[in-house]
């Protein structure tokens, strides 16, 4: 199947679930989101210091005095919401130009998502959606780094590890995608995913 359908097909039965409504599943995608800030913290830091070897020292430091620090907070809480913004938007995007269907969007206590209940859609087009923020801005970062004035560039780093280390249930279920059955489906409820597959399919 190649298209999204608001029907499941016959001879089709759920063959997985992940869900985010677990304590142990958050529990353990947000130790490993800690990973991905480090790493990533890393990566991007390094990035930078090729790019722009002139901003060595200048970045992530932070000045906090009178109403600079006033500024500096509002900029850090702006650079968070714009970053969950984009990431969700990016899904959204993909929801809507690969697999053609509307998008839904969410915020539950911890984390945001987009989704399309109601929609199964083929595992090989969800796996491009949930990995399409990762990709496409850590790409966007890399250029605005590129180009950015030296003063944005610790915010420019932060937001691209917001959204890196923030990628890591999207991660997650990519790499269960990966082992789907072929002709898989997915149906998104946001904070669970139901993965189903022909009955007759196999893991080969």
């Amino acid at each position: 199947m190649r298209s999204a359908t608001q029907t499941l097909p016959a001879g089709y039965v759920e063959r997985d679930r992940f869900t985010l409504k677990s304590r142990s599943t958050l529990l353990m995608l947000n130790l490993a989101g800690l990973g991905l800030v480090l790493v990533s913290a890393w990566f991007f830091i390094a990035v930078a210091s090729f790019l722009r070897p002139e901003a060595e020292g200048q970045v992530f430091v932070f000045r906090f005095e009178g109403l600079q620090s006033l500024l500096t907070f509002l900029l850090l809480m702006l650079t968070l919401v714009l970053t969950l913004i984009l990431h969700e938007a990016v899904h959204g995007l993909g929801f809507w130009l690969l697999a053609g269907v509307r998008p839904h969007f969410a915020f539950r206590g911890t984390y945001a998502y987009a989704a399309a209940p109601g929609w199964y859609i083929p595992a090989k087009i969800y796996f491009w959606i949930g990995i399409a923020p990762l990709l496409i801005l850590s790409l966007l970062a890399v250029g605005l780094i590129a180009v950015l004035p030296l003063s944005t560039l610790t915010y420019v780093i932060l937001a691209a590890v917001m959204n890196f280390s923030g990628a890591v249930g999207d991660i997650w279920v990519a790499v269960q995608l990966l082992r789907a059955p072929r002709g898989s489906l997915a149906l998104d409820h946001g904070d669970e995913i139901t993965l189903y597959a022909p009955a007759h399919s196999s893991d080969d």
